[in-house]
């Protein structure tokens, strides 16, 4: 797994996370890469994400929410509707860096305090 973000403000309301995330399993690489830019005021968030399998295009996380709209969509790359089975694997794709800093955590933390740190 590697995971490489940017953190881009133009100005004190405004705040682009680039991402670069990638998880090789085998011989499949699976990645995410694109922007997150948040607005503070008025609030607005804009994702422009897209996912490849093995460096094909396979889905897209695009659009804008405010406090009134979202218009995010979670498509395929030809905008066909994924499957529920398919949208949950882009979600565990998602909470996968959570998972491992958990795990990372639950590791080493008993040897912290065995070792006085």
């Amino acid at each position: 797994m590697e995971l490489h973000e940017t953190l881009a403000t133009s100005d004190a309301n405004h705040l682009t996370v680039t991402i670069n995330f990638s998880v090789v399993h085998g011989s499949e690489t699976v990645a995410v890469t694109g922007t997150i830019t948040v607005v503070s005021f008025p609030a607005s968030l804009t994702a422009n994400l897209s996912i490849t399998v093995n460096g094909v295009a396979y889905a897209r996380v695009r659009g804008s929410e405010t406090a009134t709209t979202n218009t995010i969509q979670l498509v395929h790359a030809d905008g066909s509707a994924l499957s529920v089975a398919e949208q949950q694997a882009v979600t565990d794709l998602f909470d996968l860096p959570g998972w491992i800093e958990t795990a990372i955590n639950n590791l080493f933390n008993p040897c912290e305090h065995l070792m006085g740190a």
